[in-house]
């Protein structure tokens, strides 16, 4: 499992650290008076009644005054007492004459001294609930569990016998300094904390954290959360540069490699189930067995090698890489089974190559979505669509594919801001069956390498084709052969690369009636041997062809028409043709009952 916490506990302030190194500095060694202070007169008393003797020890009033000198036995303490290192909530420590305690930065050492300048019962260290919940409300849920044991008595006897391993102990050395150090039961014997020691502290303080984090915390309402699996909460404190994890009410916040703070991976937060990680550092190491344990919020890391392909035949997957560059799939995806309604499906932010197809959507899908994939060199297609309804495909690059995007069965397609390229047939191909299309804001270009055919093919009904640009693919920029198209708003420049159409058009209108061809733009060099035609209607009616600007840029003697149609009722209003060599419109042999009107001609 990737490494589960948001927090680099590494570098967590401590309120212990500074304890860990300050010299045993014993409450009893206060030194002196000041100048200040009233001077010491030794009297000697009369015994109690019991008849015992009692020693009766000069008393000093101080206020805030530093003690120097010789050590007293009996100090009075009005207000408190600073060391002289003292800084507000910084460094050294007051004892504060109130309570009776001393106090170090905003925590307090608790803690008594005998007649011997000996420690007795325990001293501790413990923040204020309050400082917690307002600094740190994370924390709440182990404040009290703490890894450190007490400091008891003082010295190395006073330890437990060893025997029982991972406790650690705060002593004396035994030595001539008498200095605090911190000993770890090794399960036969106490031994001096090393380095990567405090390290296995901090990592039991992570997974306790982990553990804790399901319920919810300090000054939070509701229930607590359930559900989460407590075994995946466990951390390998590394640093930065891991994948640190943290649940909070039921939401998975992830740190990626490599960001600057806990602050901002935290800004990463996405609500998966697993994590895939073919390195060994996730959940699973495939997409496909975290399918089939029911997950359906699959987050995917980066991977030197290919992942396998999978299916999904369950509602509500989504599958999210963490680089498209670095997250890359070999084999074929499926969504459904062909028979079987699935919905709310989504991909997005990998890389798909060599698969055949590179994703297949099957028969009875819905609300599909594919987006900011790479996919290239796959066969058949980069994505097969075999059926289903409210398909969106956004904002992918598609590149050097058999077909970019094969449509053959479906309702309402929603094709937005892709770029695609250089597939060897079409770059959008869609057949009979497919139903209200939207393919809008698209980049097509050097599409048709092996077969010369059109970038765009749509052979499917009620079509809207707006927004695109076609640049310098081998064939037509469009070729329509079905009925009620919508093509407006496009930019064509140079497209019929390779001459090889029929009707080498820029948008060759072939089987198809009642199309609204608008607001176009046609660029075609004077150098450039492709497109014979801007437009070509071929042998269908009722073309309404308006609103175009087609510029030719003195298009050689060899060239045709600008807007070329035949058969009957025809509209062709408000063009603006400009640097044609030949004949701005021509109607053919037919062009009965059309209407030809207000278009712009400038030729040259």
């Amino acid at each position: 499992m990737a490494n589960k916490f948001g927090y680099n506990y590494q570098t967590m302030s401590n309120p212990y650290n500074d304890f860990l190194q300050r010299e045993d500095s014993s409450l009893a060694d206060i030194k002196g008076a000041s100048q200040n202070g009233k001077q010491a007169v030794d009297t000697e008393k009369e015994k109690e009644k019991s008849g015992s003797d009692k020693q009766v020890n000069s008393s000093f009033d101080v206020g805030e005054n530093v003690i120097e000198g010789k050590s007293i036995n009996n100090l009075r303490i009005n207000k408190w007492i600073k060391s002289q290192n003292y800084k507000p909530n910084k460094d050294g420590f007051i004892i504060n004459g109130k309570t009776g305690k001393a106090e170090f930065q905003k925590a307090t050492i608790r803690g008594e001294l005998n007649a011997d300048d000996i420690t007795t019962g325990t001293l501790s260290v413990a923040h204020t609930e309050a400082d917690v919940t307002s600094d740190n409300p994370q924390l709440m849920s182990w404040l009290t569990d703490s890894n450190l044991s007490g400091y008891s008595e003082g010295t190395l006897a006073n330890r437990p016998a060893a025997g029982t391993a991972g406790r650690y102990y705060l002593a004396t050395d035994g030595g001539n300094n008498g200095n605090a150090v911190l000993f770890r039961d090794n399960g036969a014997a106490w031994v001096e904390a090393s380095i990567s020691d405090m390290a296995d502290i901090l990592n039991a303080i992570a997974d306790n954290v982990g553990e804790s984090a399901t319920r919810k915390w300090a000054g939070e309402s509701g229930a607590d959360v359930t559900g989460n699996n407590t075994a995946d909460d466990t951390n390998n404190v590394n640093g930065k540069g891991s994948t640190n994890v943290i649940y909070h009410n039921g939401t998975r916040y992830e740190r990626a490699d490599g960001t600057a703070s806990a602050a901002e991976d935290l800004d990463a937060a996405r609500n998966f189930e697993a994590v895939v990680d073919g390195n060994g550092q996730g959940d699973y190491t495939d997409i496909q067995s975290a399918l089939d344990a029911g997950n359906t919020t699959i987050y995917l890391r980066p991977y030197s090698s290919y992942y396998s392909g999978f299916t999904i035949t369950t509602s509500g997957v989504t599958i999210k890489g963490e680089s498209w560059t670095s997250c890359k799939i070999g084999w074929e995806v499926i969504i459904g089974d062909g028979s079987t309604t699935y919905e709310n499906i989504t991909i997005e932010n990998v890389t798909i190559e060599y698969a055949n197809p590179g994703i297949r959507i099957k028969n009875n899908t819905q609300m599909i979505n594919i987006e900011w994939c790479f996919i290239s060199e796959c066969f058949t297609a980069a994505i097969y669509i075999e059926g289903g309804k409210n398909l969106d495909i956004k904002n992918c690059f598609i590149l050097r594919n058999n077909i970019g995007i094969k449509m053959t069965g479906s309702y309402y397609p929603y094709i937005f801001a892709n770029r695609i390229e250089r597939s060897d047939n079409e770059g959008i191909k869609t057949e009979t069956g497919c139903y209200n299309s939207t393919i809008t804001d698209n980049y097509f270009r050097y599409n048709g390498q092996t077969n010369g055919v059109s970038a765009l093919y749509i052979n499917s009904w009620w079509a809207i084709i707006s927004r695109n640009t076609f640049i310098e693919n081998r064939g037509e920029g469009i070729k329509l052969d079905e009925e009620e198209i919508l093509v407006s708003n496009n930019y064509f420049e140079n497209n019929n690369q390779s001459s090889a159409a029929t009707f080498p058009a820029e948008i060759e209108i072939g089987s198809a009636e009642t199309s609204l061809i608008t607001g176009n733009y046609f660029l075609i060099n004077e150098d450039f041997s492709g497109s014979d035609y801007a437009i070509y209607a071929g042998g269908f009616d009722y073309q309404n062809i308006n609103g175009n600007t087609i510029r030719a840029d003195r298009l050689s003697s060899n060239k045709n028409d600008a807007i070329s149609i035949s058969q009957d009722y025809h509209l062709i209003v408000g063009n603006s043709i400009l640097g044609n060599w030949n004949a701005a419109i021509t109607t053919g042999s037919v062009g009965a009952n059309s209407v030809v009107a207000n278009n712009m001609i400038h030729l040259y």
